[in-house]
């Protein structure tokens, strides 16, 4: 039994982690830390600004596992510079060192953005090319001690309050929207993503991991795939090819055998997963 505990949980990725987790009660223990409104019975209130907070919290807890799936995102990262600087690469950084020294094991966070898909293809081993704050407070947040593991990826998935996420934007549009013919992705599911770091802390593994789909999807069929699985029929979906961009990862690492699920697959699971859970996705029912 390991004692996880899991930073923004409240977040897109952060709910679903710390559900997925909390279900399988054979394995884990599951704690989780919120900025303002709690998830369940056992989150914990807390502003990461507050050092000394967030080291009584992980007294308290005494985690086998800390999570980390707090970011300042994209689309809001040049607003308050300081800010996402602290939270994007300051704070993973902090955790790392915690990690070290009381002998916890950090899972953090990354994303495709490191990069600024003008290749695709990127490997573990790629040069960090992005130069926007964004891409570069996520690349300077990256950990990779002894007790470290960065997952770098690009999710999509329900989310509890009105957020900025493709899923969420998509569920929320009618009538005649484009879609990027020339934008390519091979990312995941918050859904898949738990699983993906369930399997992770069953086998231990430290250092750098791009996780993805073996075949990269235009934002274009993506969104027709949404479309047909969530029944959108109110919706349009024109080709825009103006846009050229190709963030897809691959992985040179031999020592993780996850094998993420076809696209239609992880969409399927994840609007089952909303059916079951509806009292948390009231955006979407």
């Amino acid at each position: 039994m390991q004692k996880v505990l899991i930073f923004g949980a409240t977040g897109m990725a952060g709910h679903m982690v710390s559900m997925y987790l909390s279900k399988i009660k054979e394995k884990y223990t599951v704690y989780n830390v919120c900025h303002n409104s709690k998830l369940n019975e056992n989150s914990i209130l807390c502003d990461i600004n507050d050092i000394n907070k967030i080291n009584s919290i992980i007294d308290y807890v005494n985690p086998d596992v800390i999570i980390n799936c707090i970011g300042v995102l994209n689309k809001s990262a040049e607003l308050d510079i300081k800010n996402t600087i602290y939270v994007n690469t300051f704070f993973p950084k902090l955790l790392d060192r915690i990690g070290e020294m009381k002998n916890i094991k950090i899972l953090h966070l990354s994303t495709d953005c490191v990069f600024n898909g003008s290749k695709g293809n990127y490997s573990e081993e790629s040069f960090k090319d992005e130069d926007g704050i964004y891409g570069l407070s996520k690349n300077f947040g990256e950990i990779y001690g002894k007790n470290s593991l960065t997952i770098r990826t690009s999710i999509i998935g329900p989310e509890l309050k009105n957020g900025s996420g493709l899923f969420n934007w998509f569920m929320h549009q009618e009538g005649i929207i484009k879609g990027f013919t020339n934008v390519y992705w091979n990312g995941i599911t918050t859904l898949e993503l738990a699983k993906v770091i369930d399997k992770a802390l069953d086998l231990n593994i430290q250092g750098i991991y791009n996780i993805a789909n073996e075949t990269k999807i235009s934002k274009y069929n993506l969104l027709n795939l949404m479309k047909s699985e969530f029944k959108k029929d109110n919706i349009e979906i024109e080709k825009f090819e103006e846009i050229h961009c190709d963030k897809s990862l691959i992985s040179v690492k031999k020592d993780f055998n996850y094998k993420v699920n076809p696209y239609e697959v992880m969409l399927k699971d994840m609007h089952i997963w909303m059916e079951e859970n509806k009292s948390l996705y009231k955006l979407y029912f």
